[in-house]
Order: C-alpha cells, then structure tokens, then sequence
C-alpha cells in the first residue's frame, strides 16, 4: 500500500490517453526519481474534466481527483483546458468535486501532498482543503508556486524534500510551503490569490 499520495495538475496529454504521455509529467517523475523511492509515491491528477464533462459518469461517488494510473479510463481521450477565463465559471462545481475526492483519500494514505501550477486548480485545491477538512489537517501539504511550467518542476522538487523528510525523519510538514524562489516569483508576479497564502506559508529548501 502507498504511504504518500502527490495530487498534480493535468495535463492535456490526457486527450491522447494518459497524462503520464506529458512532457510537464514525465519531467516531475525524472526529478522525483533521482531523489526518492517511488513505490511509496501514489500518483493522482485534479482535473476539471470530470466537473465540466464527467465523461466516466462517477463525479459523484469519486470526485474531481484521478488516481493513475488506476483512474485514467475516468478522463482519457478528453480535453477540458482549465484556463481561468473558463473555468471560474465552474469554480463553485470543482471545488466541490475537489471536496468529493478529498473525502475518498483522506483516510487512505498517510501524507496527502498537493502541487497544483495551474491558477484554477490552486484556487480550488486549497478552498476544498478548507471547506472539506476544516483545521489544516495534520497529514495535508499544500506546495505553493507561481503560476508558470518551472513552477511546476520546482515543485516537485519541495515535495521530494517533503517525502524524504516523511520517510526518513517522520517529520510531517504540513500546511502551505513554499520556497525562498517560489516566493520571490510569486512577488514578482503578484497574484493576489498566492500573495495572500504566501502570508500563511512554511519556508522549506527543495531538494
């Protein structure tokens, strides 16, 4: 059984029949396997297909969080871009679908870690966190980046610092993080949405 589950963006490669296709994926699992054991990694996507098309017909019972590669049948062969323009419109829907599948991991894994580069996702992500659980639960990691692709890939190098020190010093960091050069780009680009988490955030150095 996986300990940690690392909840990511989509990515359109989806539409061709699995996210693990993407350069944007396949470049976090390079950085996270020269640094971690990837057996004890579940992988999973939030994705705003389910919540706009619900091509699987199970956004009810499984929410807008996709495990892979288990779950990819959910969403393959779709193309839902979660551009801000757009989605804010379904923003309400998602979070709750974000919610519904929050619900269904939160008692399944030990450590839930969240990298999301995508504005409608970090939105989402962290406003169903709250709604669903309240308090920052204690085994819930929130990784903070701008809104931009390296901010993915520096991403998954705070969650690989967050893993190690899950499995090697049972230290749980939990609640926003950041890092002193995510915080630096998300001043330079000053989006009021990562400002304000930016004031709540834990500092931590990637690995």
């Amino acid at each position: 059984m996986h300990k940690i589950i690392l909840v990511l963006p989509c990515a359109r490669m989806i539409a061709q029949g699995s996210y693990l296709k993407s350069y944007s994926w396949q470049n976090v699992l390079a950085i996270l396997r020269k640094r971690v054991n990837m057996s004890d990694i579940q992988l999973a996507a939030v994705d705003c297909i389910i919540t706009v098309r619900n091509p699987a017909n199970d956004r009810e019972k499984k929410g807008a969080i996709v495990l892979v590669p288990q779950e990819i049948y959910r969403t393959a062969y779709n193309d839902v871009p979660p551009f801000w323009s757009y989605i804010k419109t379904y923003l309400d829907y998602l979070i709750n679908d974000i919610r519904i599948g929050i619900r269904r991991i939160y008692h399944s894994f030990l450590y839930i870690i969240f990298l999301q580069n995508i504005k409608a996702y970090k939105v989402a992500v962290y406003q169903a966190i709250i709604k669903e659980l309240g308090n920052w639960p204690k085994n819930v990691a929130y990784i903070l980046v701008p809104s931009m692709p390296h901010g993915l890939l520096h991403g998954a190098r705070i969650a690989a610092r967050l893993i190690r020190e899950y499995k090697y010093r049972k230290t749980v960091i939990k609640g926003v993080v950041t890092s002193k050069w995510a915080a630096k780009m998300i001043k330079y680009f000053s989006d009021p949405f990562d400002l304000k988490l930016l004031e709540k955030a834990i500092f931590v150095e990637p690995l």
